[in-house]
């Protein structure tokens, strides 16, 4: 199979690290043997406690959920282009 799976995981004591990706690895070799596969663990900015962001503050969350509906028009936008092209 030409396939390529890509896996991107954190490194350990990063933000967005979970124990359970020390799994993944042993995962990817039993499932995705047939599979040619790429795990990238990309280098991290350390984040300081200090600049944490409070996830519980609603505040926080516009400005994702701006960009949620930018990528929302930008998907409909899309869509309608496939549509007036595609054949009758």
């Amino acid at each position: 199979i030409d396939d390529n799976v890509i896996f991107v995981l954190s490194r350990k004591k990063n933000v967005s690290y979970d124990p359970t990706m020390e799994k993944i690895p042993n995962f990817i070799n039993k499932y995705f043997a047939a599979n040619n596969t790429t795990i990238i663990y990309p280098k991290q900015n350390p984040v300081n406690v200090k600049d944490q962001v409070n996830y519980k503050n609603p505040s926080v969350h516009n400005p994702l959920q701006e960009n949620l509906e930018r990528l929302d028009d930008i998907g409909k936008s899309l869509g309608n282009i496939f549509k007036k092209n595609k054949p009758e």
